[in-house]
């Protein structure tokens, strides 16, 4: 059991003046002022001193912080984690953008590698951000490394195999097979980069977005309405009607 007394706690619904946070395994117990609590037999007790305990950030996309970048050397993704956590991150995405599938494979490796010991932000998977993008919307992507949708080279992409999220056009040709087996191997998929509309995608009565990404500059016709986990409605439906920008 860990007990962090004398803390000023922030929660969405109130804030804790010197109060204390009770943690069994991995979850928190119990929330009181210090003066009411009794540390039991055996806690580890962690006095904050009045500084501030809140929930971490989870931040689903860093492309790399100081002063590295992820898809140029996934080899800096731990020395970044370490890092990360203080500055109030305790879970994220490292995103490898539109680059070689062999760079991918490189940053999987990578992130099936954990360091022993390590202690920082954790990083929970890779966002791939790429390379099945719409070459009108890539943006600042490289367009050399542009390729079209294919579930030979997203076969391996697995949260066991280091990936957790993959942002793609989903009007592209072959888009949302690949969705299907991203979906199929536990993967979030994210519409993003994109020109697709709502009524052609959500038509197909496919899973096909988990998310959005990107819609300012690289995807002028999603409206955040797409964030459904299931789109499965008919092409009458008015959600499916001309989208609304948002």
């Amino acid at each position: 059991m860990l007990l962090i007394t004398h803390a000023y706690v922030i929660t969405p619904e109130r804030r804790f003046w010197d109060a204390a946070v009770t943690v069994e395994g991995e979850r928190i117990t119990a929330v009181r002022p210090t003066s009411q609590v009794d540390a039991p037999a055996g806690a580890r007790i962690v006095d904050a001193g009045g500084a501030f305990l809140a929930p971490g950030f989870i931040d689903l996309q860093v492309n790399g912080a100081f002063g590295y970048d992820f898809t140029a050397d996934p080899a800096t993704i731990w020395s970044v984690a370490e890092r990360y956590a203080r500055y109030g991150v305790t879970t994220f995405l490292p995103t490898i953008i539109t680059s070689p599938l062999a760079n991918i494979a490189a940053a999987q490796k990578v992130i099936c590698s954990r360091p022993p010991g390590f202690r920082g932000a954790e990083p929970l998977g890779l966002h791939l951000e790429g390379p099945f993008l719409n070459p009108a919307r890539k943006g600042a992507h490289n367009a050399d490394h542009l390729l079209p949708p294919s579930v030979a080279a997203a076969r391996d992409w697995s949260p066991a195999a280091g990936v957790r999220l993959v942002t793609l056009a989903p009007e592209l040709p072959g888009a949302l097979d690949v969705v299907d087996a991203l979906v199929r191997n536990g993967v979030l998929v994210s519409a993003g980069h994109s020109m697709a509309t709502l009524r052609p995608v959500c038509a197909t009565g496919r899973i096909f977005s988990t998310r959005c990404l990107s819609l300012r500059t690289g995807s002028p016709a999603l409206p955040a309405r797409c964030l459904a986990t299931r789109a499965r409605l008919p092409a009458s439906s008015p959600t499916a009607s001309t989208p609304t920008r948002r």
